[in-house]
């Protein structure tokens, strides 16, 4: 017995079969499909403010951690030794309250408990 929708099935399943292969999902009305799952990308503010972040920390604790090692007076003689504009050792490089606060904690977490 033949049955006459069987050639619009035979297309169907062709087409599908030729755009799964082109890397097309197929996603059936009402279930979970790949969307569900995956997040549409979209452009973020907070990406690159939070990369500004990690590097601005990153250089915080650089320097205080330098600052703890090698002392409040030395740290600024070789501060002042550096080959730079002293605008920027001033402004950039110099023990700031932030730094020196960070220091007393590297000290306070390094120093041996009982």
């Amino acid at each position: 017995m033949y049955d006459p929708n069987i050639q619009d099935f035979y297309e169907r399943v062709g087409r599908l079969n030729k755009a799964h292969a082109q890397g097309f999902g197929f996603e059936a009305e009402g279930l979970r499909g790949r969307s569900y799952y995956r997040r549409p990308k979209r452009i973020s503010v907070m990406r690159p403010l939070m990369v500004l972040l990690f590097v601005v920390s990153v250089g915080f604790g650089i320097k205080a951690t330098a600052y703890h090692v090698l002392g409040a007076q030395n740290f600024a003689d070789r501060v002042a030794g550096l080959p730079l504009d002293a605008a920027v050792s001033e402004k950039f490089l110099s023990a700031d309250p932030l730094t020196q606060f960070l220091a007393g904690v590297i000290g306070w977490a390094t120093r041996p408990q009982m």
